[in-house]
């Protein structure tokens, strides 16, 4: 019960001081938009001359700059003892370092989606030859091997979504939590201290709250479709559908890395 009232109040605790600023809202939807508009030139942008190529490297860099600085913001500002210009500025100096914690997993997350990647083809050229039997008496062996490969091909993907969908941001989230509290050093040394942490039944719980605003209602709202007689007013429901979703996405992902920040603190 104490687990529960202890979630409850982290995250109205995220909630009051994320949106009890309006200059924190603001700073927090200008690197948002910055993010969102490099993003698209990198992807907009062809490589077709000198420049081009120039200004495709300097937006490989500007976007995991940006996007950082954002994480680094996140976990700052459950502290609620900072001013607006100094949490942005102590973030863009800092933020490095949250970066820096981030390789691991990035790496990780690379070796998952290999692993994952050649077991998936394997299971599908398996099933195929399951269902070409060579004689009637090996049918039903075919046949149970081919319902263990289709258990294998479930598996696999939750397997990814656990690991990649959960797992990886947890840990990266409660890595960025230490080194923001404690400093790179500290961080460094009670990495698997923050490991342990982010496994926490509250920490789990939070994180799956989170989840249905930063991710499924966003999904929902994307998928949706809305039908109009008017092509205008369709599209201009589609706007609003796709600004509704990268709101939630940002305030979404922000609540619960401030949540889980006043969490681990709390405990």
């Amino acid at each position: 019960m104490a687990m529960f009232k202890n979630i409850i109040r982290s995250i109205s605790r995220a909630t009051r001081r994320l949106f009890g600023n309006w200059r924190l809202l603001v700073a927090f939807l200008l690197f948002y938009a910055a993010l969102l508009v490099v993003v698209y030139w990198f992807i907009a942008t062809r490589e077709g001359s000198v420049t081009q190529l120039l200004l495709t490297f300097i937006l490989a860099v500007l976007a995991p700059v940006l996007f950082f600085i954002i994480q680094t913001m996140g976990v700052r500002y459950p502290r609620g003892d900072e001013k607006v210009w100094k949490l942005v500025r102590l973030s863009v100096n800092s933020f490095w370092k949250v970066a820096l914690m981030t390789v691991p997993i990035i790496l990780l997350a690379w070796l998952i989606i290999y692993l994952l990647g050649r077991l998936a083809p394997e299971a599908s050229v398996t099933a195929h030859e399951a269902m070409r039997p060579a004689d009637p008496a090996s049918r039903s062996a075919a046949r149970a091997a081919a319902q263990s490969i289709q258990w294998r091909e479930v598996l696999i993907p939750a397997t990814r979504f656990l690991l990649l969908g959960l797992a990886l941001p947890l840990m990266a989230i409660h890595l960025w939590i230490s080194v923001a509290a404690d400093g790179l050093g500290k961080a460094l040394k009670g990495a698997g201290r923050s490991l342990i942490t982010a496994f926490r039944p509250s920490s789990v719980l939070i994180y799956a709250i989170g989840a249905v605003v930063f991710a499924v209602a966003p999904w929902l709202l994307i998928i949706t479709r809305t039908s109009s007689k008017s092509p205008w007013i369709e599209v201009g429901l589609l706007g609003l559908r796709l600004a509704a979703a990268g709101a939630l996405l940002l305030f979404g992902w922000l609540l619960t890395v401030g949540a889980l920040r006043l969490n681990s603190r709390d405990e």
